[in-house]
């Protein structure tokens, strides 16, 4: 059983990095461990704090362009990270047929909708309905409401893609565990976290959005 006290990849002990402003009366910390280096928020919100802090943002211009709030720097993250991403993705898949993609934590589909127009035959996996339905609405997704963790399916992907998603998850070893279960043999998983070494967090620290 992890503990708030020590790592919960590898038992070790923490340290303290930053104390994060105070939201809602409820301080958090970002901890690292001593030995494998991850970081992570203290304590690890639960499935209902994430909830509400998710429901929150359900206003028709953050669903539109999610957290950039802005169409111009969606599309430069379309153009310049996630298409190339994908392409890159695509290619391990060699020839074929259309290769399927589960996008976990879709959110409102927009990802998940490049992914189709690269032709990938895709499905998303979103818990907060109103970004699942925003989803099947605006790109015509197939989007199930569903945590990882409770997914169930008698069919395998070919790649299964988690952008910004890993970090909101309590138990990171239980999810791939339950994803390797849901890969074909010798598919691909594709990861995007936080950079905690990226130039944000060393201009603004504690103040850093993404830890927020």
């Amino acid at each position: 059983m992890n503990t708030e006290d020590s790592c919960y990849l590898c038992g070790s002990n923490i340290e303290l990095l930053h104390s994060l402003p105070k939201s809602n009366n409820e301080p958090f910390k970002i901890v690292r461990c001593k030995n494998c280096g991850l970081q992570r928020l203290s304590p690890l919100p639960d499935k209902l704090t994430i909830e509400h802090i998710y429901t929150q943002n359900t206003s028709e211009k953050y669903l539109e362009f999610e957290v950039f709030s802005s169409r111009y720097l969606t599309l430069l993250k379309r153009l310049l990270i996630i298409e190339p991403l994908l392409k890159r993705l695509k290619k391990l898949q060699g020839g074929g047929g259309k290769p399927s993609l589960l996008d976990i934590g879709c959110s409102t589909g927009w990802i998940t909708s490049v992914a189709r127009n690269l032709e990938f035959d895709v499905t998303g996996l979103e818990v907060n309905s109103h970004f699942a339905q925003f989803g099947r609405e605006k790109y015509n997704l197939n989007i199930i409401e569903s945590y990882v963790e409770e997914f169930c399916s008698d069919e395998k992907y070919n790649f299964i893609s988690m952008f910004h998603v890993l970090e909101h998850i309590p138990d990171p070893i239980q999810v791939l565990n339950k994803i390797r279960a849901l890969l074909y043999y010798g598919g691909n998983l594709l990861i995007v976290v936080p950079d905690s070494k990226s130039l944000g967090v060393s201009i603004y620290k504690e103040h850093y959005n993404w830890y927020n």
